[in-house]
């Protein structure tokens, strides 16, 4: 568990889904199916902003992730398939402007 959290459920934290910081704001969102992550999965700053989004299945990465700074730009966003990396993955300087993009393939840079 992150530094200055606490789970909504702290006899199963888990399976509750949901986390806290000690500010009472949220500090991650997530789905489990049959203990695994499995669904949307969101993570944020203290203050509130979106820190992370995306979506696991059967436990592993899959679908689109977004990382952002705490200003609300964009850092990071590509895709997994199956867990790895796949496609087009972009970084962006807290301004907004891309700095850098690179393909992978099953986890591979291409």
């Amino acid at each position: 568990m992150a530094k200055d959290t606490e789970s909504s459920n702290p006899e199963n934290p888990e399976e509750d889904g949901v986390k806290y910081y000690m500010n009472g704001q949220m500090y991650k969102k997530m789905t489990y199916r049959d203990g695994k992550l499995d669904g949307p999965w969101e993570q944020f700053y203290p203050s509130g902003q979106v820190h992370y989004q995306g979506a696991f299945k059967d436990g592993r990465p899959e679908g689109r992730l977004t990382m952002y700074y705490d200003n609300g730009q964009v850092f990071k966003k590509g895709s997994f398939k199956n867990g790895l990396k796949d496609g087009a993955w972009s970084i962006y300087d807290d301004r907004g402007e891309m700095m850098d993009e690179v393909t992978f393939k099953a986890g591979r840079a291409v």
